[in-house]
């Protein structure tokens, strides 16, 4: 895996921790370690930059706007985070920009831009020795029984009240797994 692969996956692998982790809690003492983890992330990624007296500045104006957001969690402390951040990033990425709209610029644009990156790099990848053709036949004439046991199920489950009960107590056992809330927190 290269170097450019490897910081998307752990980007993306710390991006769906904290998500998963925090999802529907309020900014506190979550937003401190998300901070904590992206900052050691970006410096090992950005190693040029953190000779920059600006990268230094932002970074702790960053870790104290977290901080508050911790100790009071208004919208202007949210607010004044957010800005920090986005600041951050974008002199990270290039430290001799000059304005801080230059750098919001730029944090924004790489957000766009980041997503079909990662599009190109997926659809430029050779296709694995672990998915050669006979294992990809392998894998889809495997998913043909499992679609036609899913049809004669589905009408059976519709002809017969009683498969249809019996069913539905089965799988009320796994009831646990619907129960996953992804809404938006309010």
């Amino acid at each position: 895996m290269n170097a450019s692969n490897f910081r998307i996956l752990k980007m993306l692998i710390l991006a769906l921790a904290f998500v998963s982790l925090f999802w529907q809690e309020k900014l506190g003492l979550n937003i401190v370690l998300f901070t904590l983890l992206v900052i050691p992330t970006l410096r090992e990624e950005f190693r040029d930059s953190w000779n920059s007296r600006v990268v230094i500045f932002t970074t702790i104006t960053t870790v104290l706007s977290a901080i508050l957001i911790m100790i009071n969690n208004s919208l202007l402390s949210i607010f004044v985070y957010l800005s920090s951040f986005i600041a951050m990033v974008g002199f990270v990425h290039q430290h001799k920009l000059n304005s801080l709209y230059q750098a919001f610029f730029l944090t924004i644009c790489n957000t766009i831009n980041t997503p079909f990156q990662t599009a190109d790099l997926v659809k430029d990848a050779p296709l694995p020795a672990a998915l050669s053709p006979s294992k990809m036949r392998k894998v889809l004439t495997s998913i043909v029984p499992v679609g036609v046991i899913s049809f004669f199920y589905f009408i059976y489950y519709v002809a017969n009240p009683n498969f249809a009960n019996l069913s539905d107590q089965f799988w009320s056992q796994f009831s646990w797994i619907s129960q996953f809330d992804i809404s938006w927190p309010i």
